[in-house]
């Protein structure tokens, strides 16, 4: 893991069921394993890059997360 942290928009609507009943919970510093569609497109002559998280895999809340 690891890296600079990216605005992502979540897609995946079983998540997002989870999220809505309580059964998920999403803080700051959770990491949400996921395939990521790339949309790019060109603003004011410049790329602009958008993800979206199609399919979550594992969420991982940052209590479980070990740093070093």
């Amino acid at each position: 893991m690891g890296g600079l942290p990216i605005l992502i928009s979540i897609d995946d609507e079983v998540f997002l069921r989870g999220v809505l009943s309580g059964e998920e919970k999403l803080n700051k510093d959770d990491v949400v394993i996921a395939d990521v569609k790339l949309i790019q497109t060109i603003e004011q002559n410049k790329i602009v890059n958008n993800y979206r998280a199609v399919n979550v895999i594992e969420h991982k809340k940052s209590s479980q997360i070990c740093t070093f």
